[in-house]
């Protein structure tokens, strides 16, 4: 075991939860959750932006200011293509076009859960990006989100049309005509291999991070930052802390269960398909769904009402 990685991975791991629930407490404290959903729906959609204008550099050959880019991320172009194929998906500033999908879903469901003035605009403009990504996991959960949404807040016996309901229906059906071949090739043509078992990649990235898994460490694990790289945070947390903290993560997941049932599958969902918890995209997905979630108070010595963790 190699101790300095131990000790500052666990450092980085303490730093993590403080900042979360400093954030969290400072959120709640000065009534900012708008304000905070605004910063990140602005930066989702500048990170989107920033991502078209790199499949157009790539695109029009333009690599030289990309190779300056890339020397911060990864500097594979072949990254940015879906499989041997020449079709391009977007990752913008991100290593994985599914890491760029995950945050631009945290984005949605904070989004969807907030519903400000312009929510529907802005949904419409994530769910864009997210399709943009080509990951296959990603899209999926974006759909689920957005579906799960509607079957929750529309009832079908009290349905009253809205005109703003012809901007979802116009981008749904310009995106059916721009991306419906990339959408085709990597949704449709995928889940019919994966079902008829010619593409077995997705079931063995799921069934390979079990088997990562030290059988002589089950009980506590092989350290913070000590296996290899696993896809699915509760084998991460299995392979890491041992049975002690998968029944951690697994009784946090239950408490988010206890939320609302698309909360807790969009945050089993989420977790399956990306591991990393000493990744900032977890603990800001723990962050938007404390502040979209939690809501009891705290009496301060004042006798005032504040939200704390």
């Amino acid at each position: 075991m190699n101790i300095k990685l131990l000790l500052l991975s666990n450092v980085k791991l303490m730093f993590y939860i403080g900042t979360v629930i400093m954030i969290y407490n400072y959120i709640r404290n000065h009534n900012l959750e708008h304000v905070f959903g605004r910063i990140n729906t602005y930066m989702s959609l500048l990170v989107i932006a920033i991502g078209i204008v790199i499949i157009y550099f790539i695109l029009t050959d333009q690599l030289d200011i990309l190779h300056k880019i890339w020397q911060f991320t990864r500097t594979d172009d072949r990254s940015y293509h879906l499989g041997s194929s020449h079709i391009i998906r977007m990752r913008s500033l991100f290593a994985e076009p599914a890491h760029l999908g995950f945050y631009l879903n945290i984005s949605l469901y904070f989004v969807l859960k907030q519903r400000n003035k312009y929510w529907l605009v802005h949904a419409v403009l994530i769910s864009i990006g997210i399709v943009l990504t080509l990951s296959y996991s990603m899209v999926m959960i974006g759909s689920w989100l957005i579906m799960s949404t509607i079957a929750k807040h529309v009832k079908l016996s009290q349905f009253k049309w809205d005109r703003r309901y012809l901007i979802v229906v116009g981008v749904i059906l310009l995106i059916a005509l721009i991306f419906g071949e990339f959408l085709y090739e990597a949704i449709y043509i995928r889940t019919l291999n994966i079902l008829s078992g010619e593409d077995g990649s997705a079931i063995a990235r799921l069934m390979g991070s079990w088997q990562q898994i030290d059988s002589d460490h089950l009980l506590f694990g092989v350290g913070a930052a000590h296996s290899t790289n696993i896809t699915n945070m509760y084998a991460y947390a299995l392979s890491d802390f041992g049975i002690i903290g998968l029944f951690g993560l697994l009784a946090g997941t239950g408490v988010i269960f206890t939320f609302g049932l698309r909360e807790g599958v969009f945050f089993t969902l989420m977790n399956i398909s990306k591991g990393g918890y000493l990744n900032p995209l977890f603990w800001l997905f723990i962050l938007v769904i404390g502040l979209t979630n939690f809501n009891h108070k705290h009496t301060n010595r004042d006798g005032e009402k504040t939200w704390i963790l």
